[in-house]
């Protein structure tokens, strides 16, 4: 008979002391995906992991503005969680988890991705400043009808 050893016991457990790289499952497609350095999965504050390749594809459709202007603008053309939006059991909770800092999505998903992902964020300031300045010209043309009607001696 062989002498009890961690190996006997818990198989894989002194191969997994010696890991330095954990592994852990996308909560996506549900591969195991091992963790190099924040390279192949970014994790959010609730710890739900999430490939690159997953979180690639999640970004790319969160972040189309032509398609989606009033999602982008609701989220503030950030990106969650994934289990934000899809969440809705125990096995899958929803998230409620921050967004991904900028940080974690240019590390773990293409150039081509994040790059939409930073140009949606523009887009969308560059229309909300062209909505303030419409309704502040609305606004002042209003007054100025308003002055010119009471100028006038009012409308009969």
């Amino acid at each position: 008979s062989q002498p009890v050893t961690m190996e006997n016991v818990e198989p894989g457990a002194k191969r997994a002391k010696h890991n330095h790289h954990a592994q852990d499952q996308c909560c996506i497609c549900h591969d195991d995906v091992k963790n190099v350095d924040g390279v192949n999965l970014v994790k959010c504050a609730q710890n739900h992991a999430t490939c690159s390749s997953c979180l690639a594809k999640h970004v790319r459709v969160l972040c189309d503005y032509d398609e989606r202007p009033e999602d982008v603008s609701a989220r503030n053309a950030r990106v969650y969680c994934p289990l934000r939006h899809f969440g809705n059991n125990a096995v899958a909770p929803k998230c409620s988890a921050e967004p991904f800092s900028h940080a974690q999505l240019a590390t773990c998903v293409p150039a081509d991705v994040f790059d939409a992902y930073f140009a949606a964020g523009i887009r969308l300031a560059q229309d909300r400043e062209h909505a303030r300045v419409a309704l502040r010209n609305l606004s002042r043309n209003h007054a100025e009808n308003q002055s010119r009607i009471g100028a006038a001696g009012g409308v009969d």
